[in-house]
């Protein structure tokens, strides 16, 4: 999942300035026509079989968390292409089956459900608005059985802060769900946990606007992905990628 669904120049004042004229042109020209192309080709058709269409955008204030401690770090819902999720995930190169996937600010269950078509051994989704992750439960529920290749697929209404990591080797997806602080404050907690059990972490953050939270990590190493599906990123994908990973020493 999610959010932020306009270019970066849209929210800092000083990208704007600096890339005023014909290049924010073009990257605005781009990341529309990506949207819709991927909408039109491909993720509209899944609104057939969706109970509650996953498309669409809702603003923070239409939220409505359960637990409302960390509104102010939430950002406005609106979902992932379906095909950058199982590219990003085709990437990795993985035996997928070995572990649990967890997309924070999960919403109304696309991303989930995209990474539940690959035999992830579990996926989970993480949504702290109750409105959001009651759709998702409907969707999770309704979809087709012969689509669903993990055998396990859950959304889970927790901030996630309070989420504990689950057991074993965890993928972590994150689509700009909440503000820079609870962003490091979520990343390190998953570090310490993994590196605690001697477990390995993938981090998958799809337009990184807070990139340098991660990175910053000393424990967590960029994390190429294979040729084709790294090709399928650069070219059709809306927003750029980073990845990386945390294995034990």
């Amino acid at each position: 999942m999610r959010r932020y669904p306009y270019p970066s120049w849209k929210r800092n004042p000083a990208a704007m300035l600096r890339d005023k004229g014909v290049v924010a042109f073009l990257r605005r020209i781009r990341l529309m026509l990506m949207l819709r192309l991927h909408y039109a080709l491909w993720d509209s058709r899944f609104e057939l079989i969706e109970t509650v269409p996953t498309s669409g955008k809702l603003q923070k204030k239409d939220l409505s968390p359960d637990d409302a401690s960390n509104l102010g770090q939430a950002s406005e819902y609106a979902p992932s292409p379906r095909l950058v999720v199982q590219w990003l995930v085709d990437g990795l190169g993985e035996d997928l089956s070995g572990y649990t996937f967890l997309d924070f600010g999960s919403g109304r269950g696309r991303v989930l459900l995209a990474a539940a078509e690959r035999p992830f051994r579990a996926a989970r989704g993480i949504e702290f608005s109750g409105q959001l992750h009651r759709e998702a439960v409907r969707n999770i529920s309704n979809y087709p059985a012969d689509r669903l290749v993990c055998p396990d697929v859950q959304s889970v209404c927790e901030d996630a802060l309070e989420y504990p990591l689950p057991e074993g080797d965890c993928i972590l997806y994150f689509y700009n769900p909440f503000g820079v602080d609870l962003m490091d404050k979520v990343v390190c907690r998953a570090v310490d946990t993994a590196h605690a059990r001697r477990s390995r972490i993938i981090v998958i953050y799809y337009n990184p606007v807070h990139h340098k939270v991660v990175s910053s990590k000393t424990r967590l190493k960029p994390r190429p992905l294979s040729f084709i599906p790294q090709l399928k990123l650069t070219l059709f994908s809306p927003y750029p990628v980073k990845v990386y990973e945390m294995t034990q020493g």
